[in-house]
């Protein structure tokens, strides 16, 4: 079973990865796009940025949990 989980972790934080960083890379290019003709419409994507940021970082987290899960135990 948590042969399984590990697996499903792997793979569920590698798709969130690819999904959130590429929505992070969107509003970042937004942000730049809009901060200089409108700066309070640039907030909003600057905010959505920084949430997509954290998300993915979280996804990471995900990844390398199952990663870290499907290691052999080491010997001693």
């Amino acid at each position: 079973m948590k042969h399984r989980a590990a697996w499903g972790a792997l793979v569920a934080g590698g798709g969130l990865t690819l999904w959130r960083g590429g929505l992070a890379t969107y509003w970042f290019i937004e942000w730049l796009r809009w901060r200089t003709s409108d700066p309070s419409a640039a907030d909003l994507y600057q905010t959505n940025f920084f949430i997509e940021i954290v998300l993915t970082f979280a996804a990471i987290t995900l990844a390398l949990t199952g990663y870290y899960w499907l290691q052999p135990p080491r010997g001693r």
